[in-house]
């Protein structure tokens, strides 16, 4: 039975998609691959979401991302959690301090699990929901090890755009998110 292996940067795709289109940010990825999956014969999807949980931003934006990883949860997503960190830093021009956050241990944990998946020998394709290039020795291991595993990268033309040259061509292929595919896969409204 043909199984794919679907590998969702959070926070990558999260901007993509804001970029895009701010009505598009509640993405249904277990919908949209199955999609994906069916137009490719592929009868077995496997998702996992790599993101951290936003303390920094306050309550109402922790609420809904709450609400979010809940729903990607009952819809069959593994959400696999990083986090943020903070550190304070001076402005170099004027010596005022800030904090500046920034998410550590997703990118690592994705690609471990795009990596594990693929010598699993569990699964004939892997898509790799975002445009990060930080991925491309990943990619490059599973093209390489790996050459039954078809692996293609999914994000918005403007992400791809940039990480063409590296990411993109060391995959094979590339599925273009624009925002009429993106609202046929969408959360509903929450209550």
């Amino acid at each position: 039975m043909p199984r794919m292996l679907v590998c969702v940067d959070g926070l990558n795709i999260f901007h993509a998609l804001r970029d895009l289109d701010e009505d598009l940010l509640k993405i249904d990825p277990m919908a949209l691959s199955k999609f994906i999956a069916d137009g490719h014969g592929i009868s077995e999807v496997r998702v996992q979401y790599f993101t951290a949980k936003i303390r920094h931003l306050g309550n109402s934006v922790k609420e809904a991302q709450d609400k979010y990883l809940a729903e990607l949860r009952s819809s069959g997503v593994g959400v696999v959690l990083g986090e943020f960190r903070s550190q304070s830093q001076n402005c170099p021009h004027c010596e005022t301090k800030f904090w500046k956050h920034q998410e550590k241990q997703t990118d690592v944990a994705l690609a471990t699990e795009l990596v594990k998946g693929a010598l699993s020998g569990e699964y004939e394709e892997i898509l790799l929901f975002s445009a990060d290039s930080d991925f491309l020795p990943a990619v490059q291991f599973v093209t390489q090890e790996c050459p039954w595993i078809t692996i293609r990268i999914v994000s918005t033309v403007a992400y791809l755009r940039p990480v063409y040259a590296t990411l993109v061509r060391a995959s094979q292929g590339q599925i273009r998110l624009s925002a009429e595919l993106v609202s046929k896969f969408q959360f509903g409204p929450t209550i």
